[in-house]
């Protein structure tokens, strides 16, 4: 998966082998964060319009948001809200307003 955010600072990309999330400057492409945490595939990554926050669902059965502050360094720190659900989560849709969230989700019962 790939995102843009909609400033066009940053790339976020995850990697299907390792379940890391990869954060890039575009300005001069260099790899400024690693975000670990899913135990499985992540199938769609999306930028929040308005905040620096990633959203990002996974088979593991969580959907991630993952915030950064201190934005006006290239150091940031970054903090994760994970929640979970029923079943592997096989797509997900981020509102343009940023206020909602929808999954199409497989039910494991």
């Amino acid at each position: 998966c790939i995102a843009i955010n909609h400033p066009g600072f940053f790339i976020a990309s995850s990697c299907q082998k390792t379940f890391k999330i990869y954060i890039w400057s575009i300005k001069n492409g260099t790899l400024i964060e690693i975000l670990n945490g899913h135990e499985s595939y992540i199938n769609d990554l999306f930028f929040f319009e308005k905040d620096l926050k990633i959203l990002s669902s996974s088979w593991d059965k969580t959907f991630r948001i993952w915030q950064f502050e201190n934005s006006k360094s290239l150091l940031y720190e970054c903090f994760c809200e994970i929640f979970k659900t029923n079943g592997k989560i096989f797509s997900t849709c981020l509102n343009p307003n940023s206020k909602e969230i929808a999954f199409f989700v497989q039910n494991d019962g």
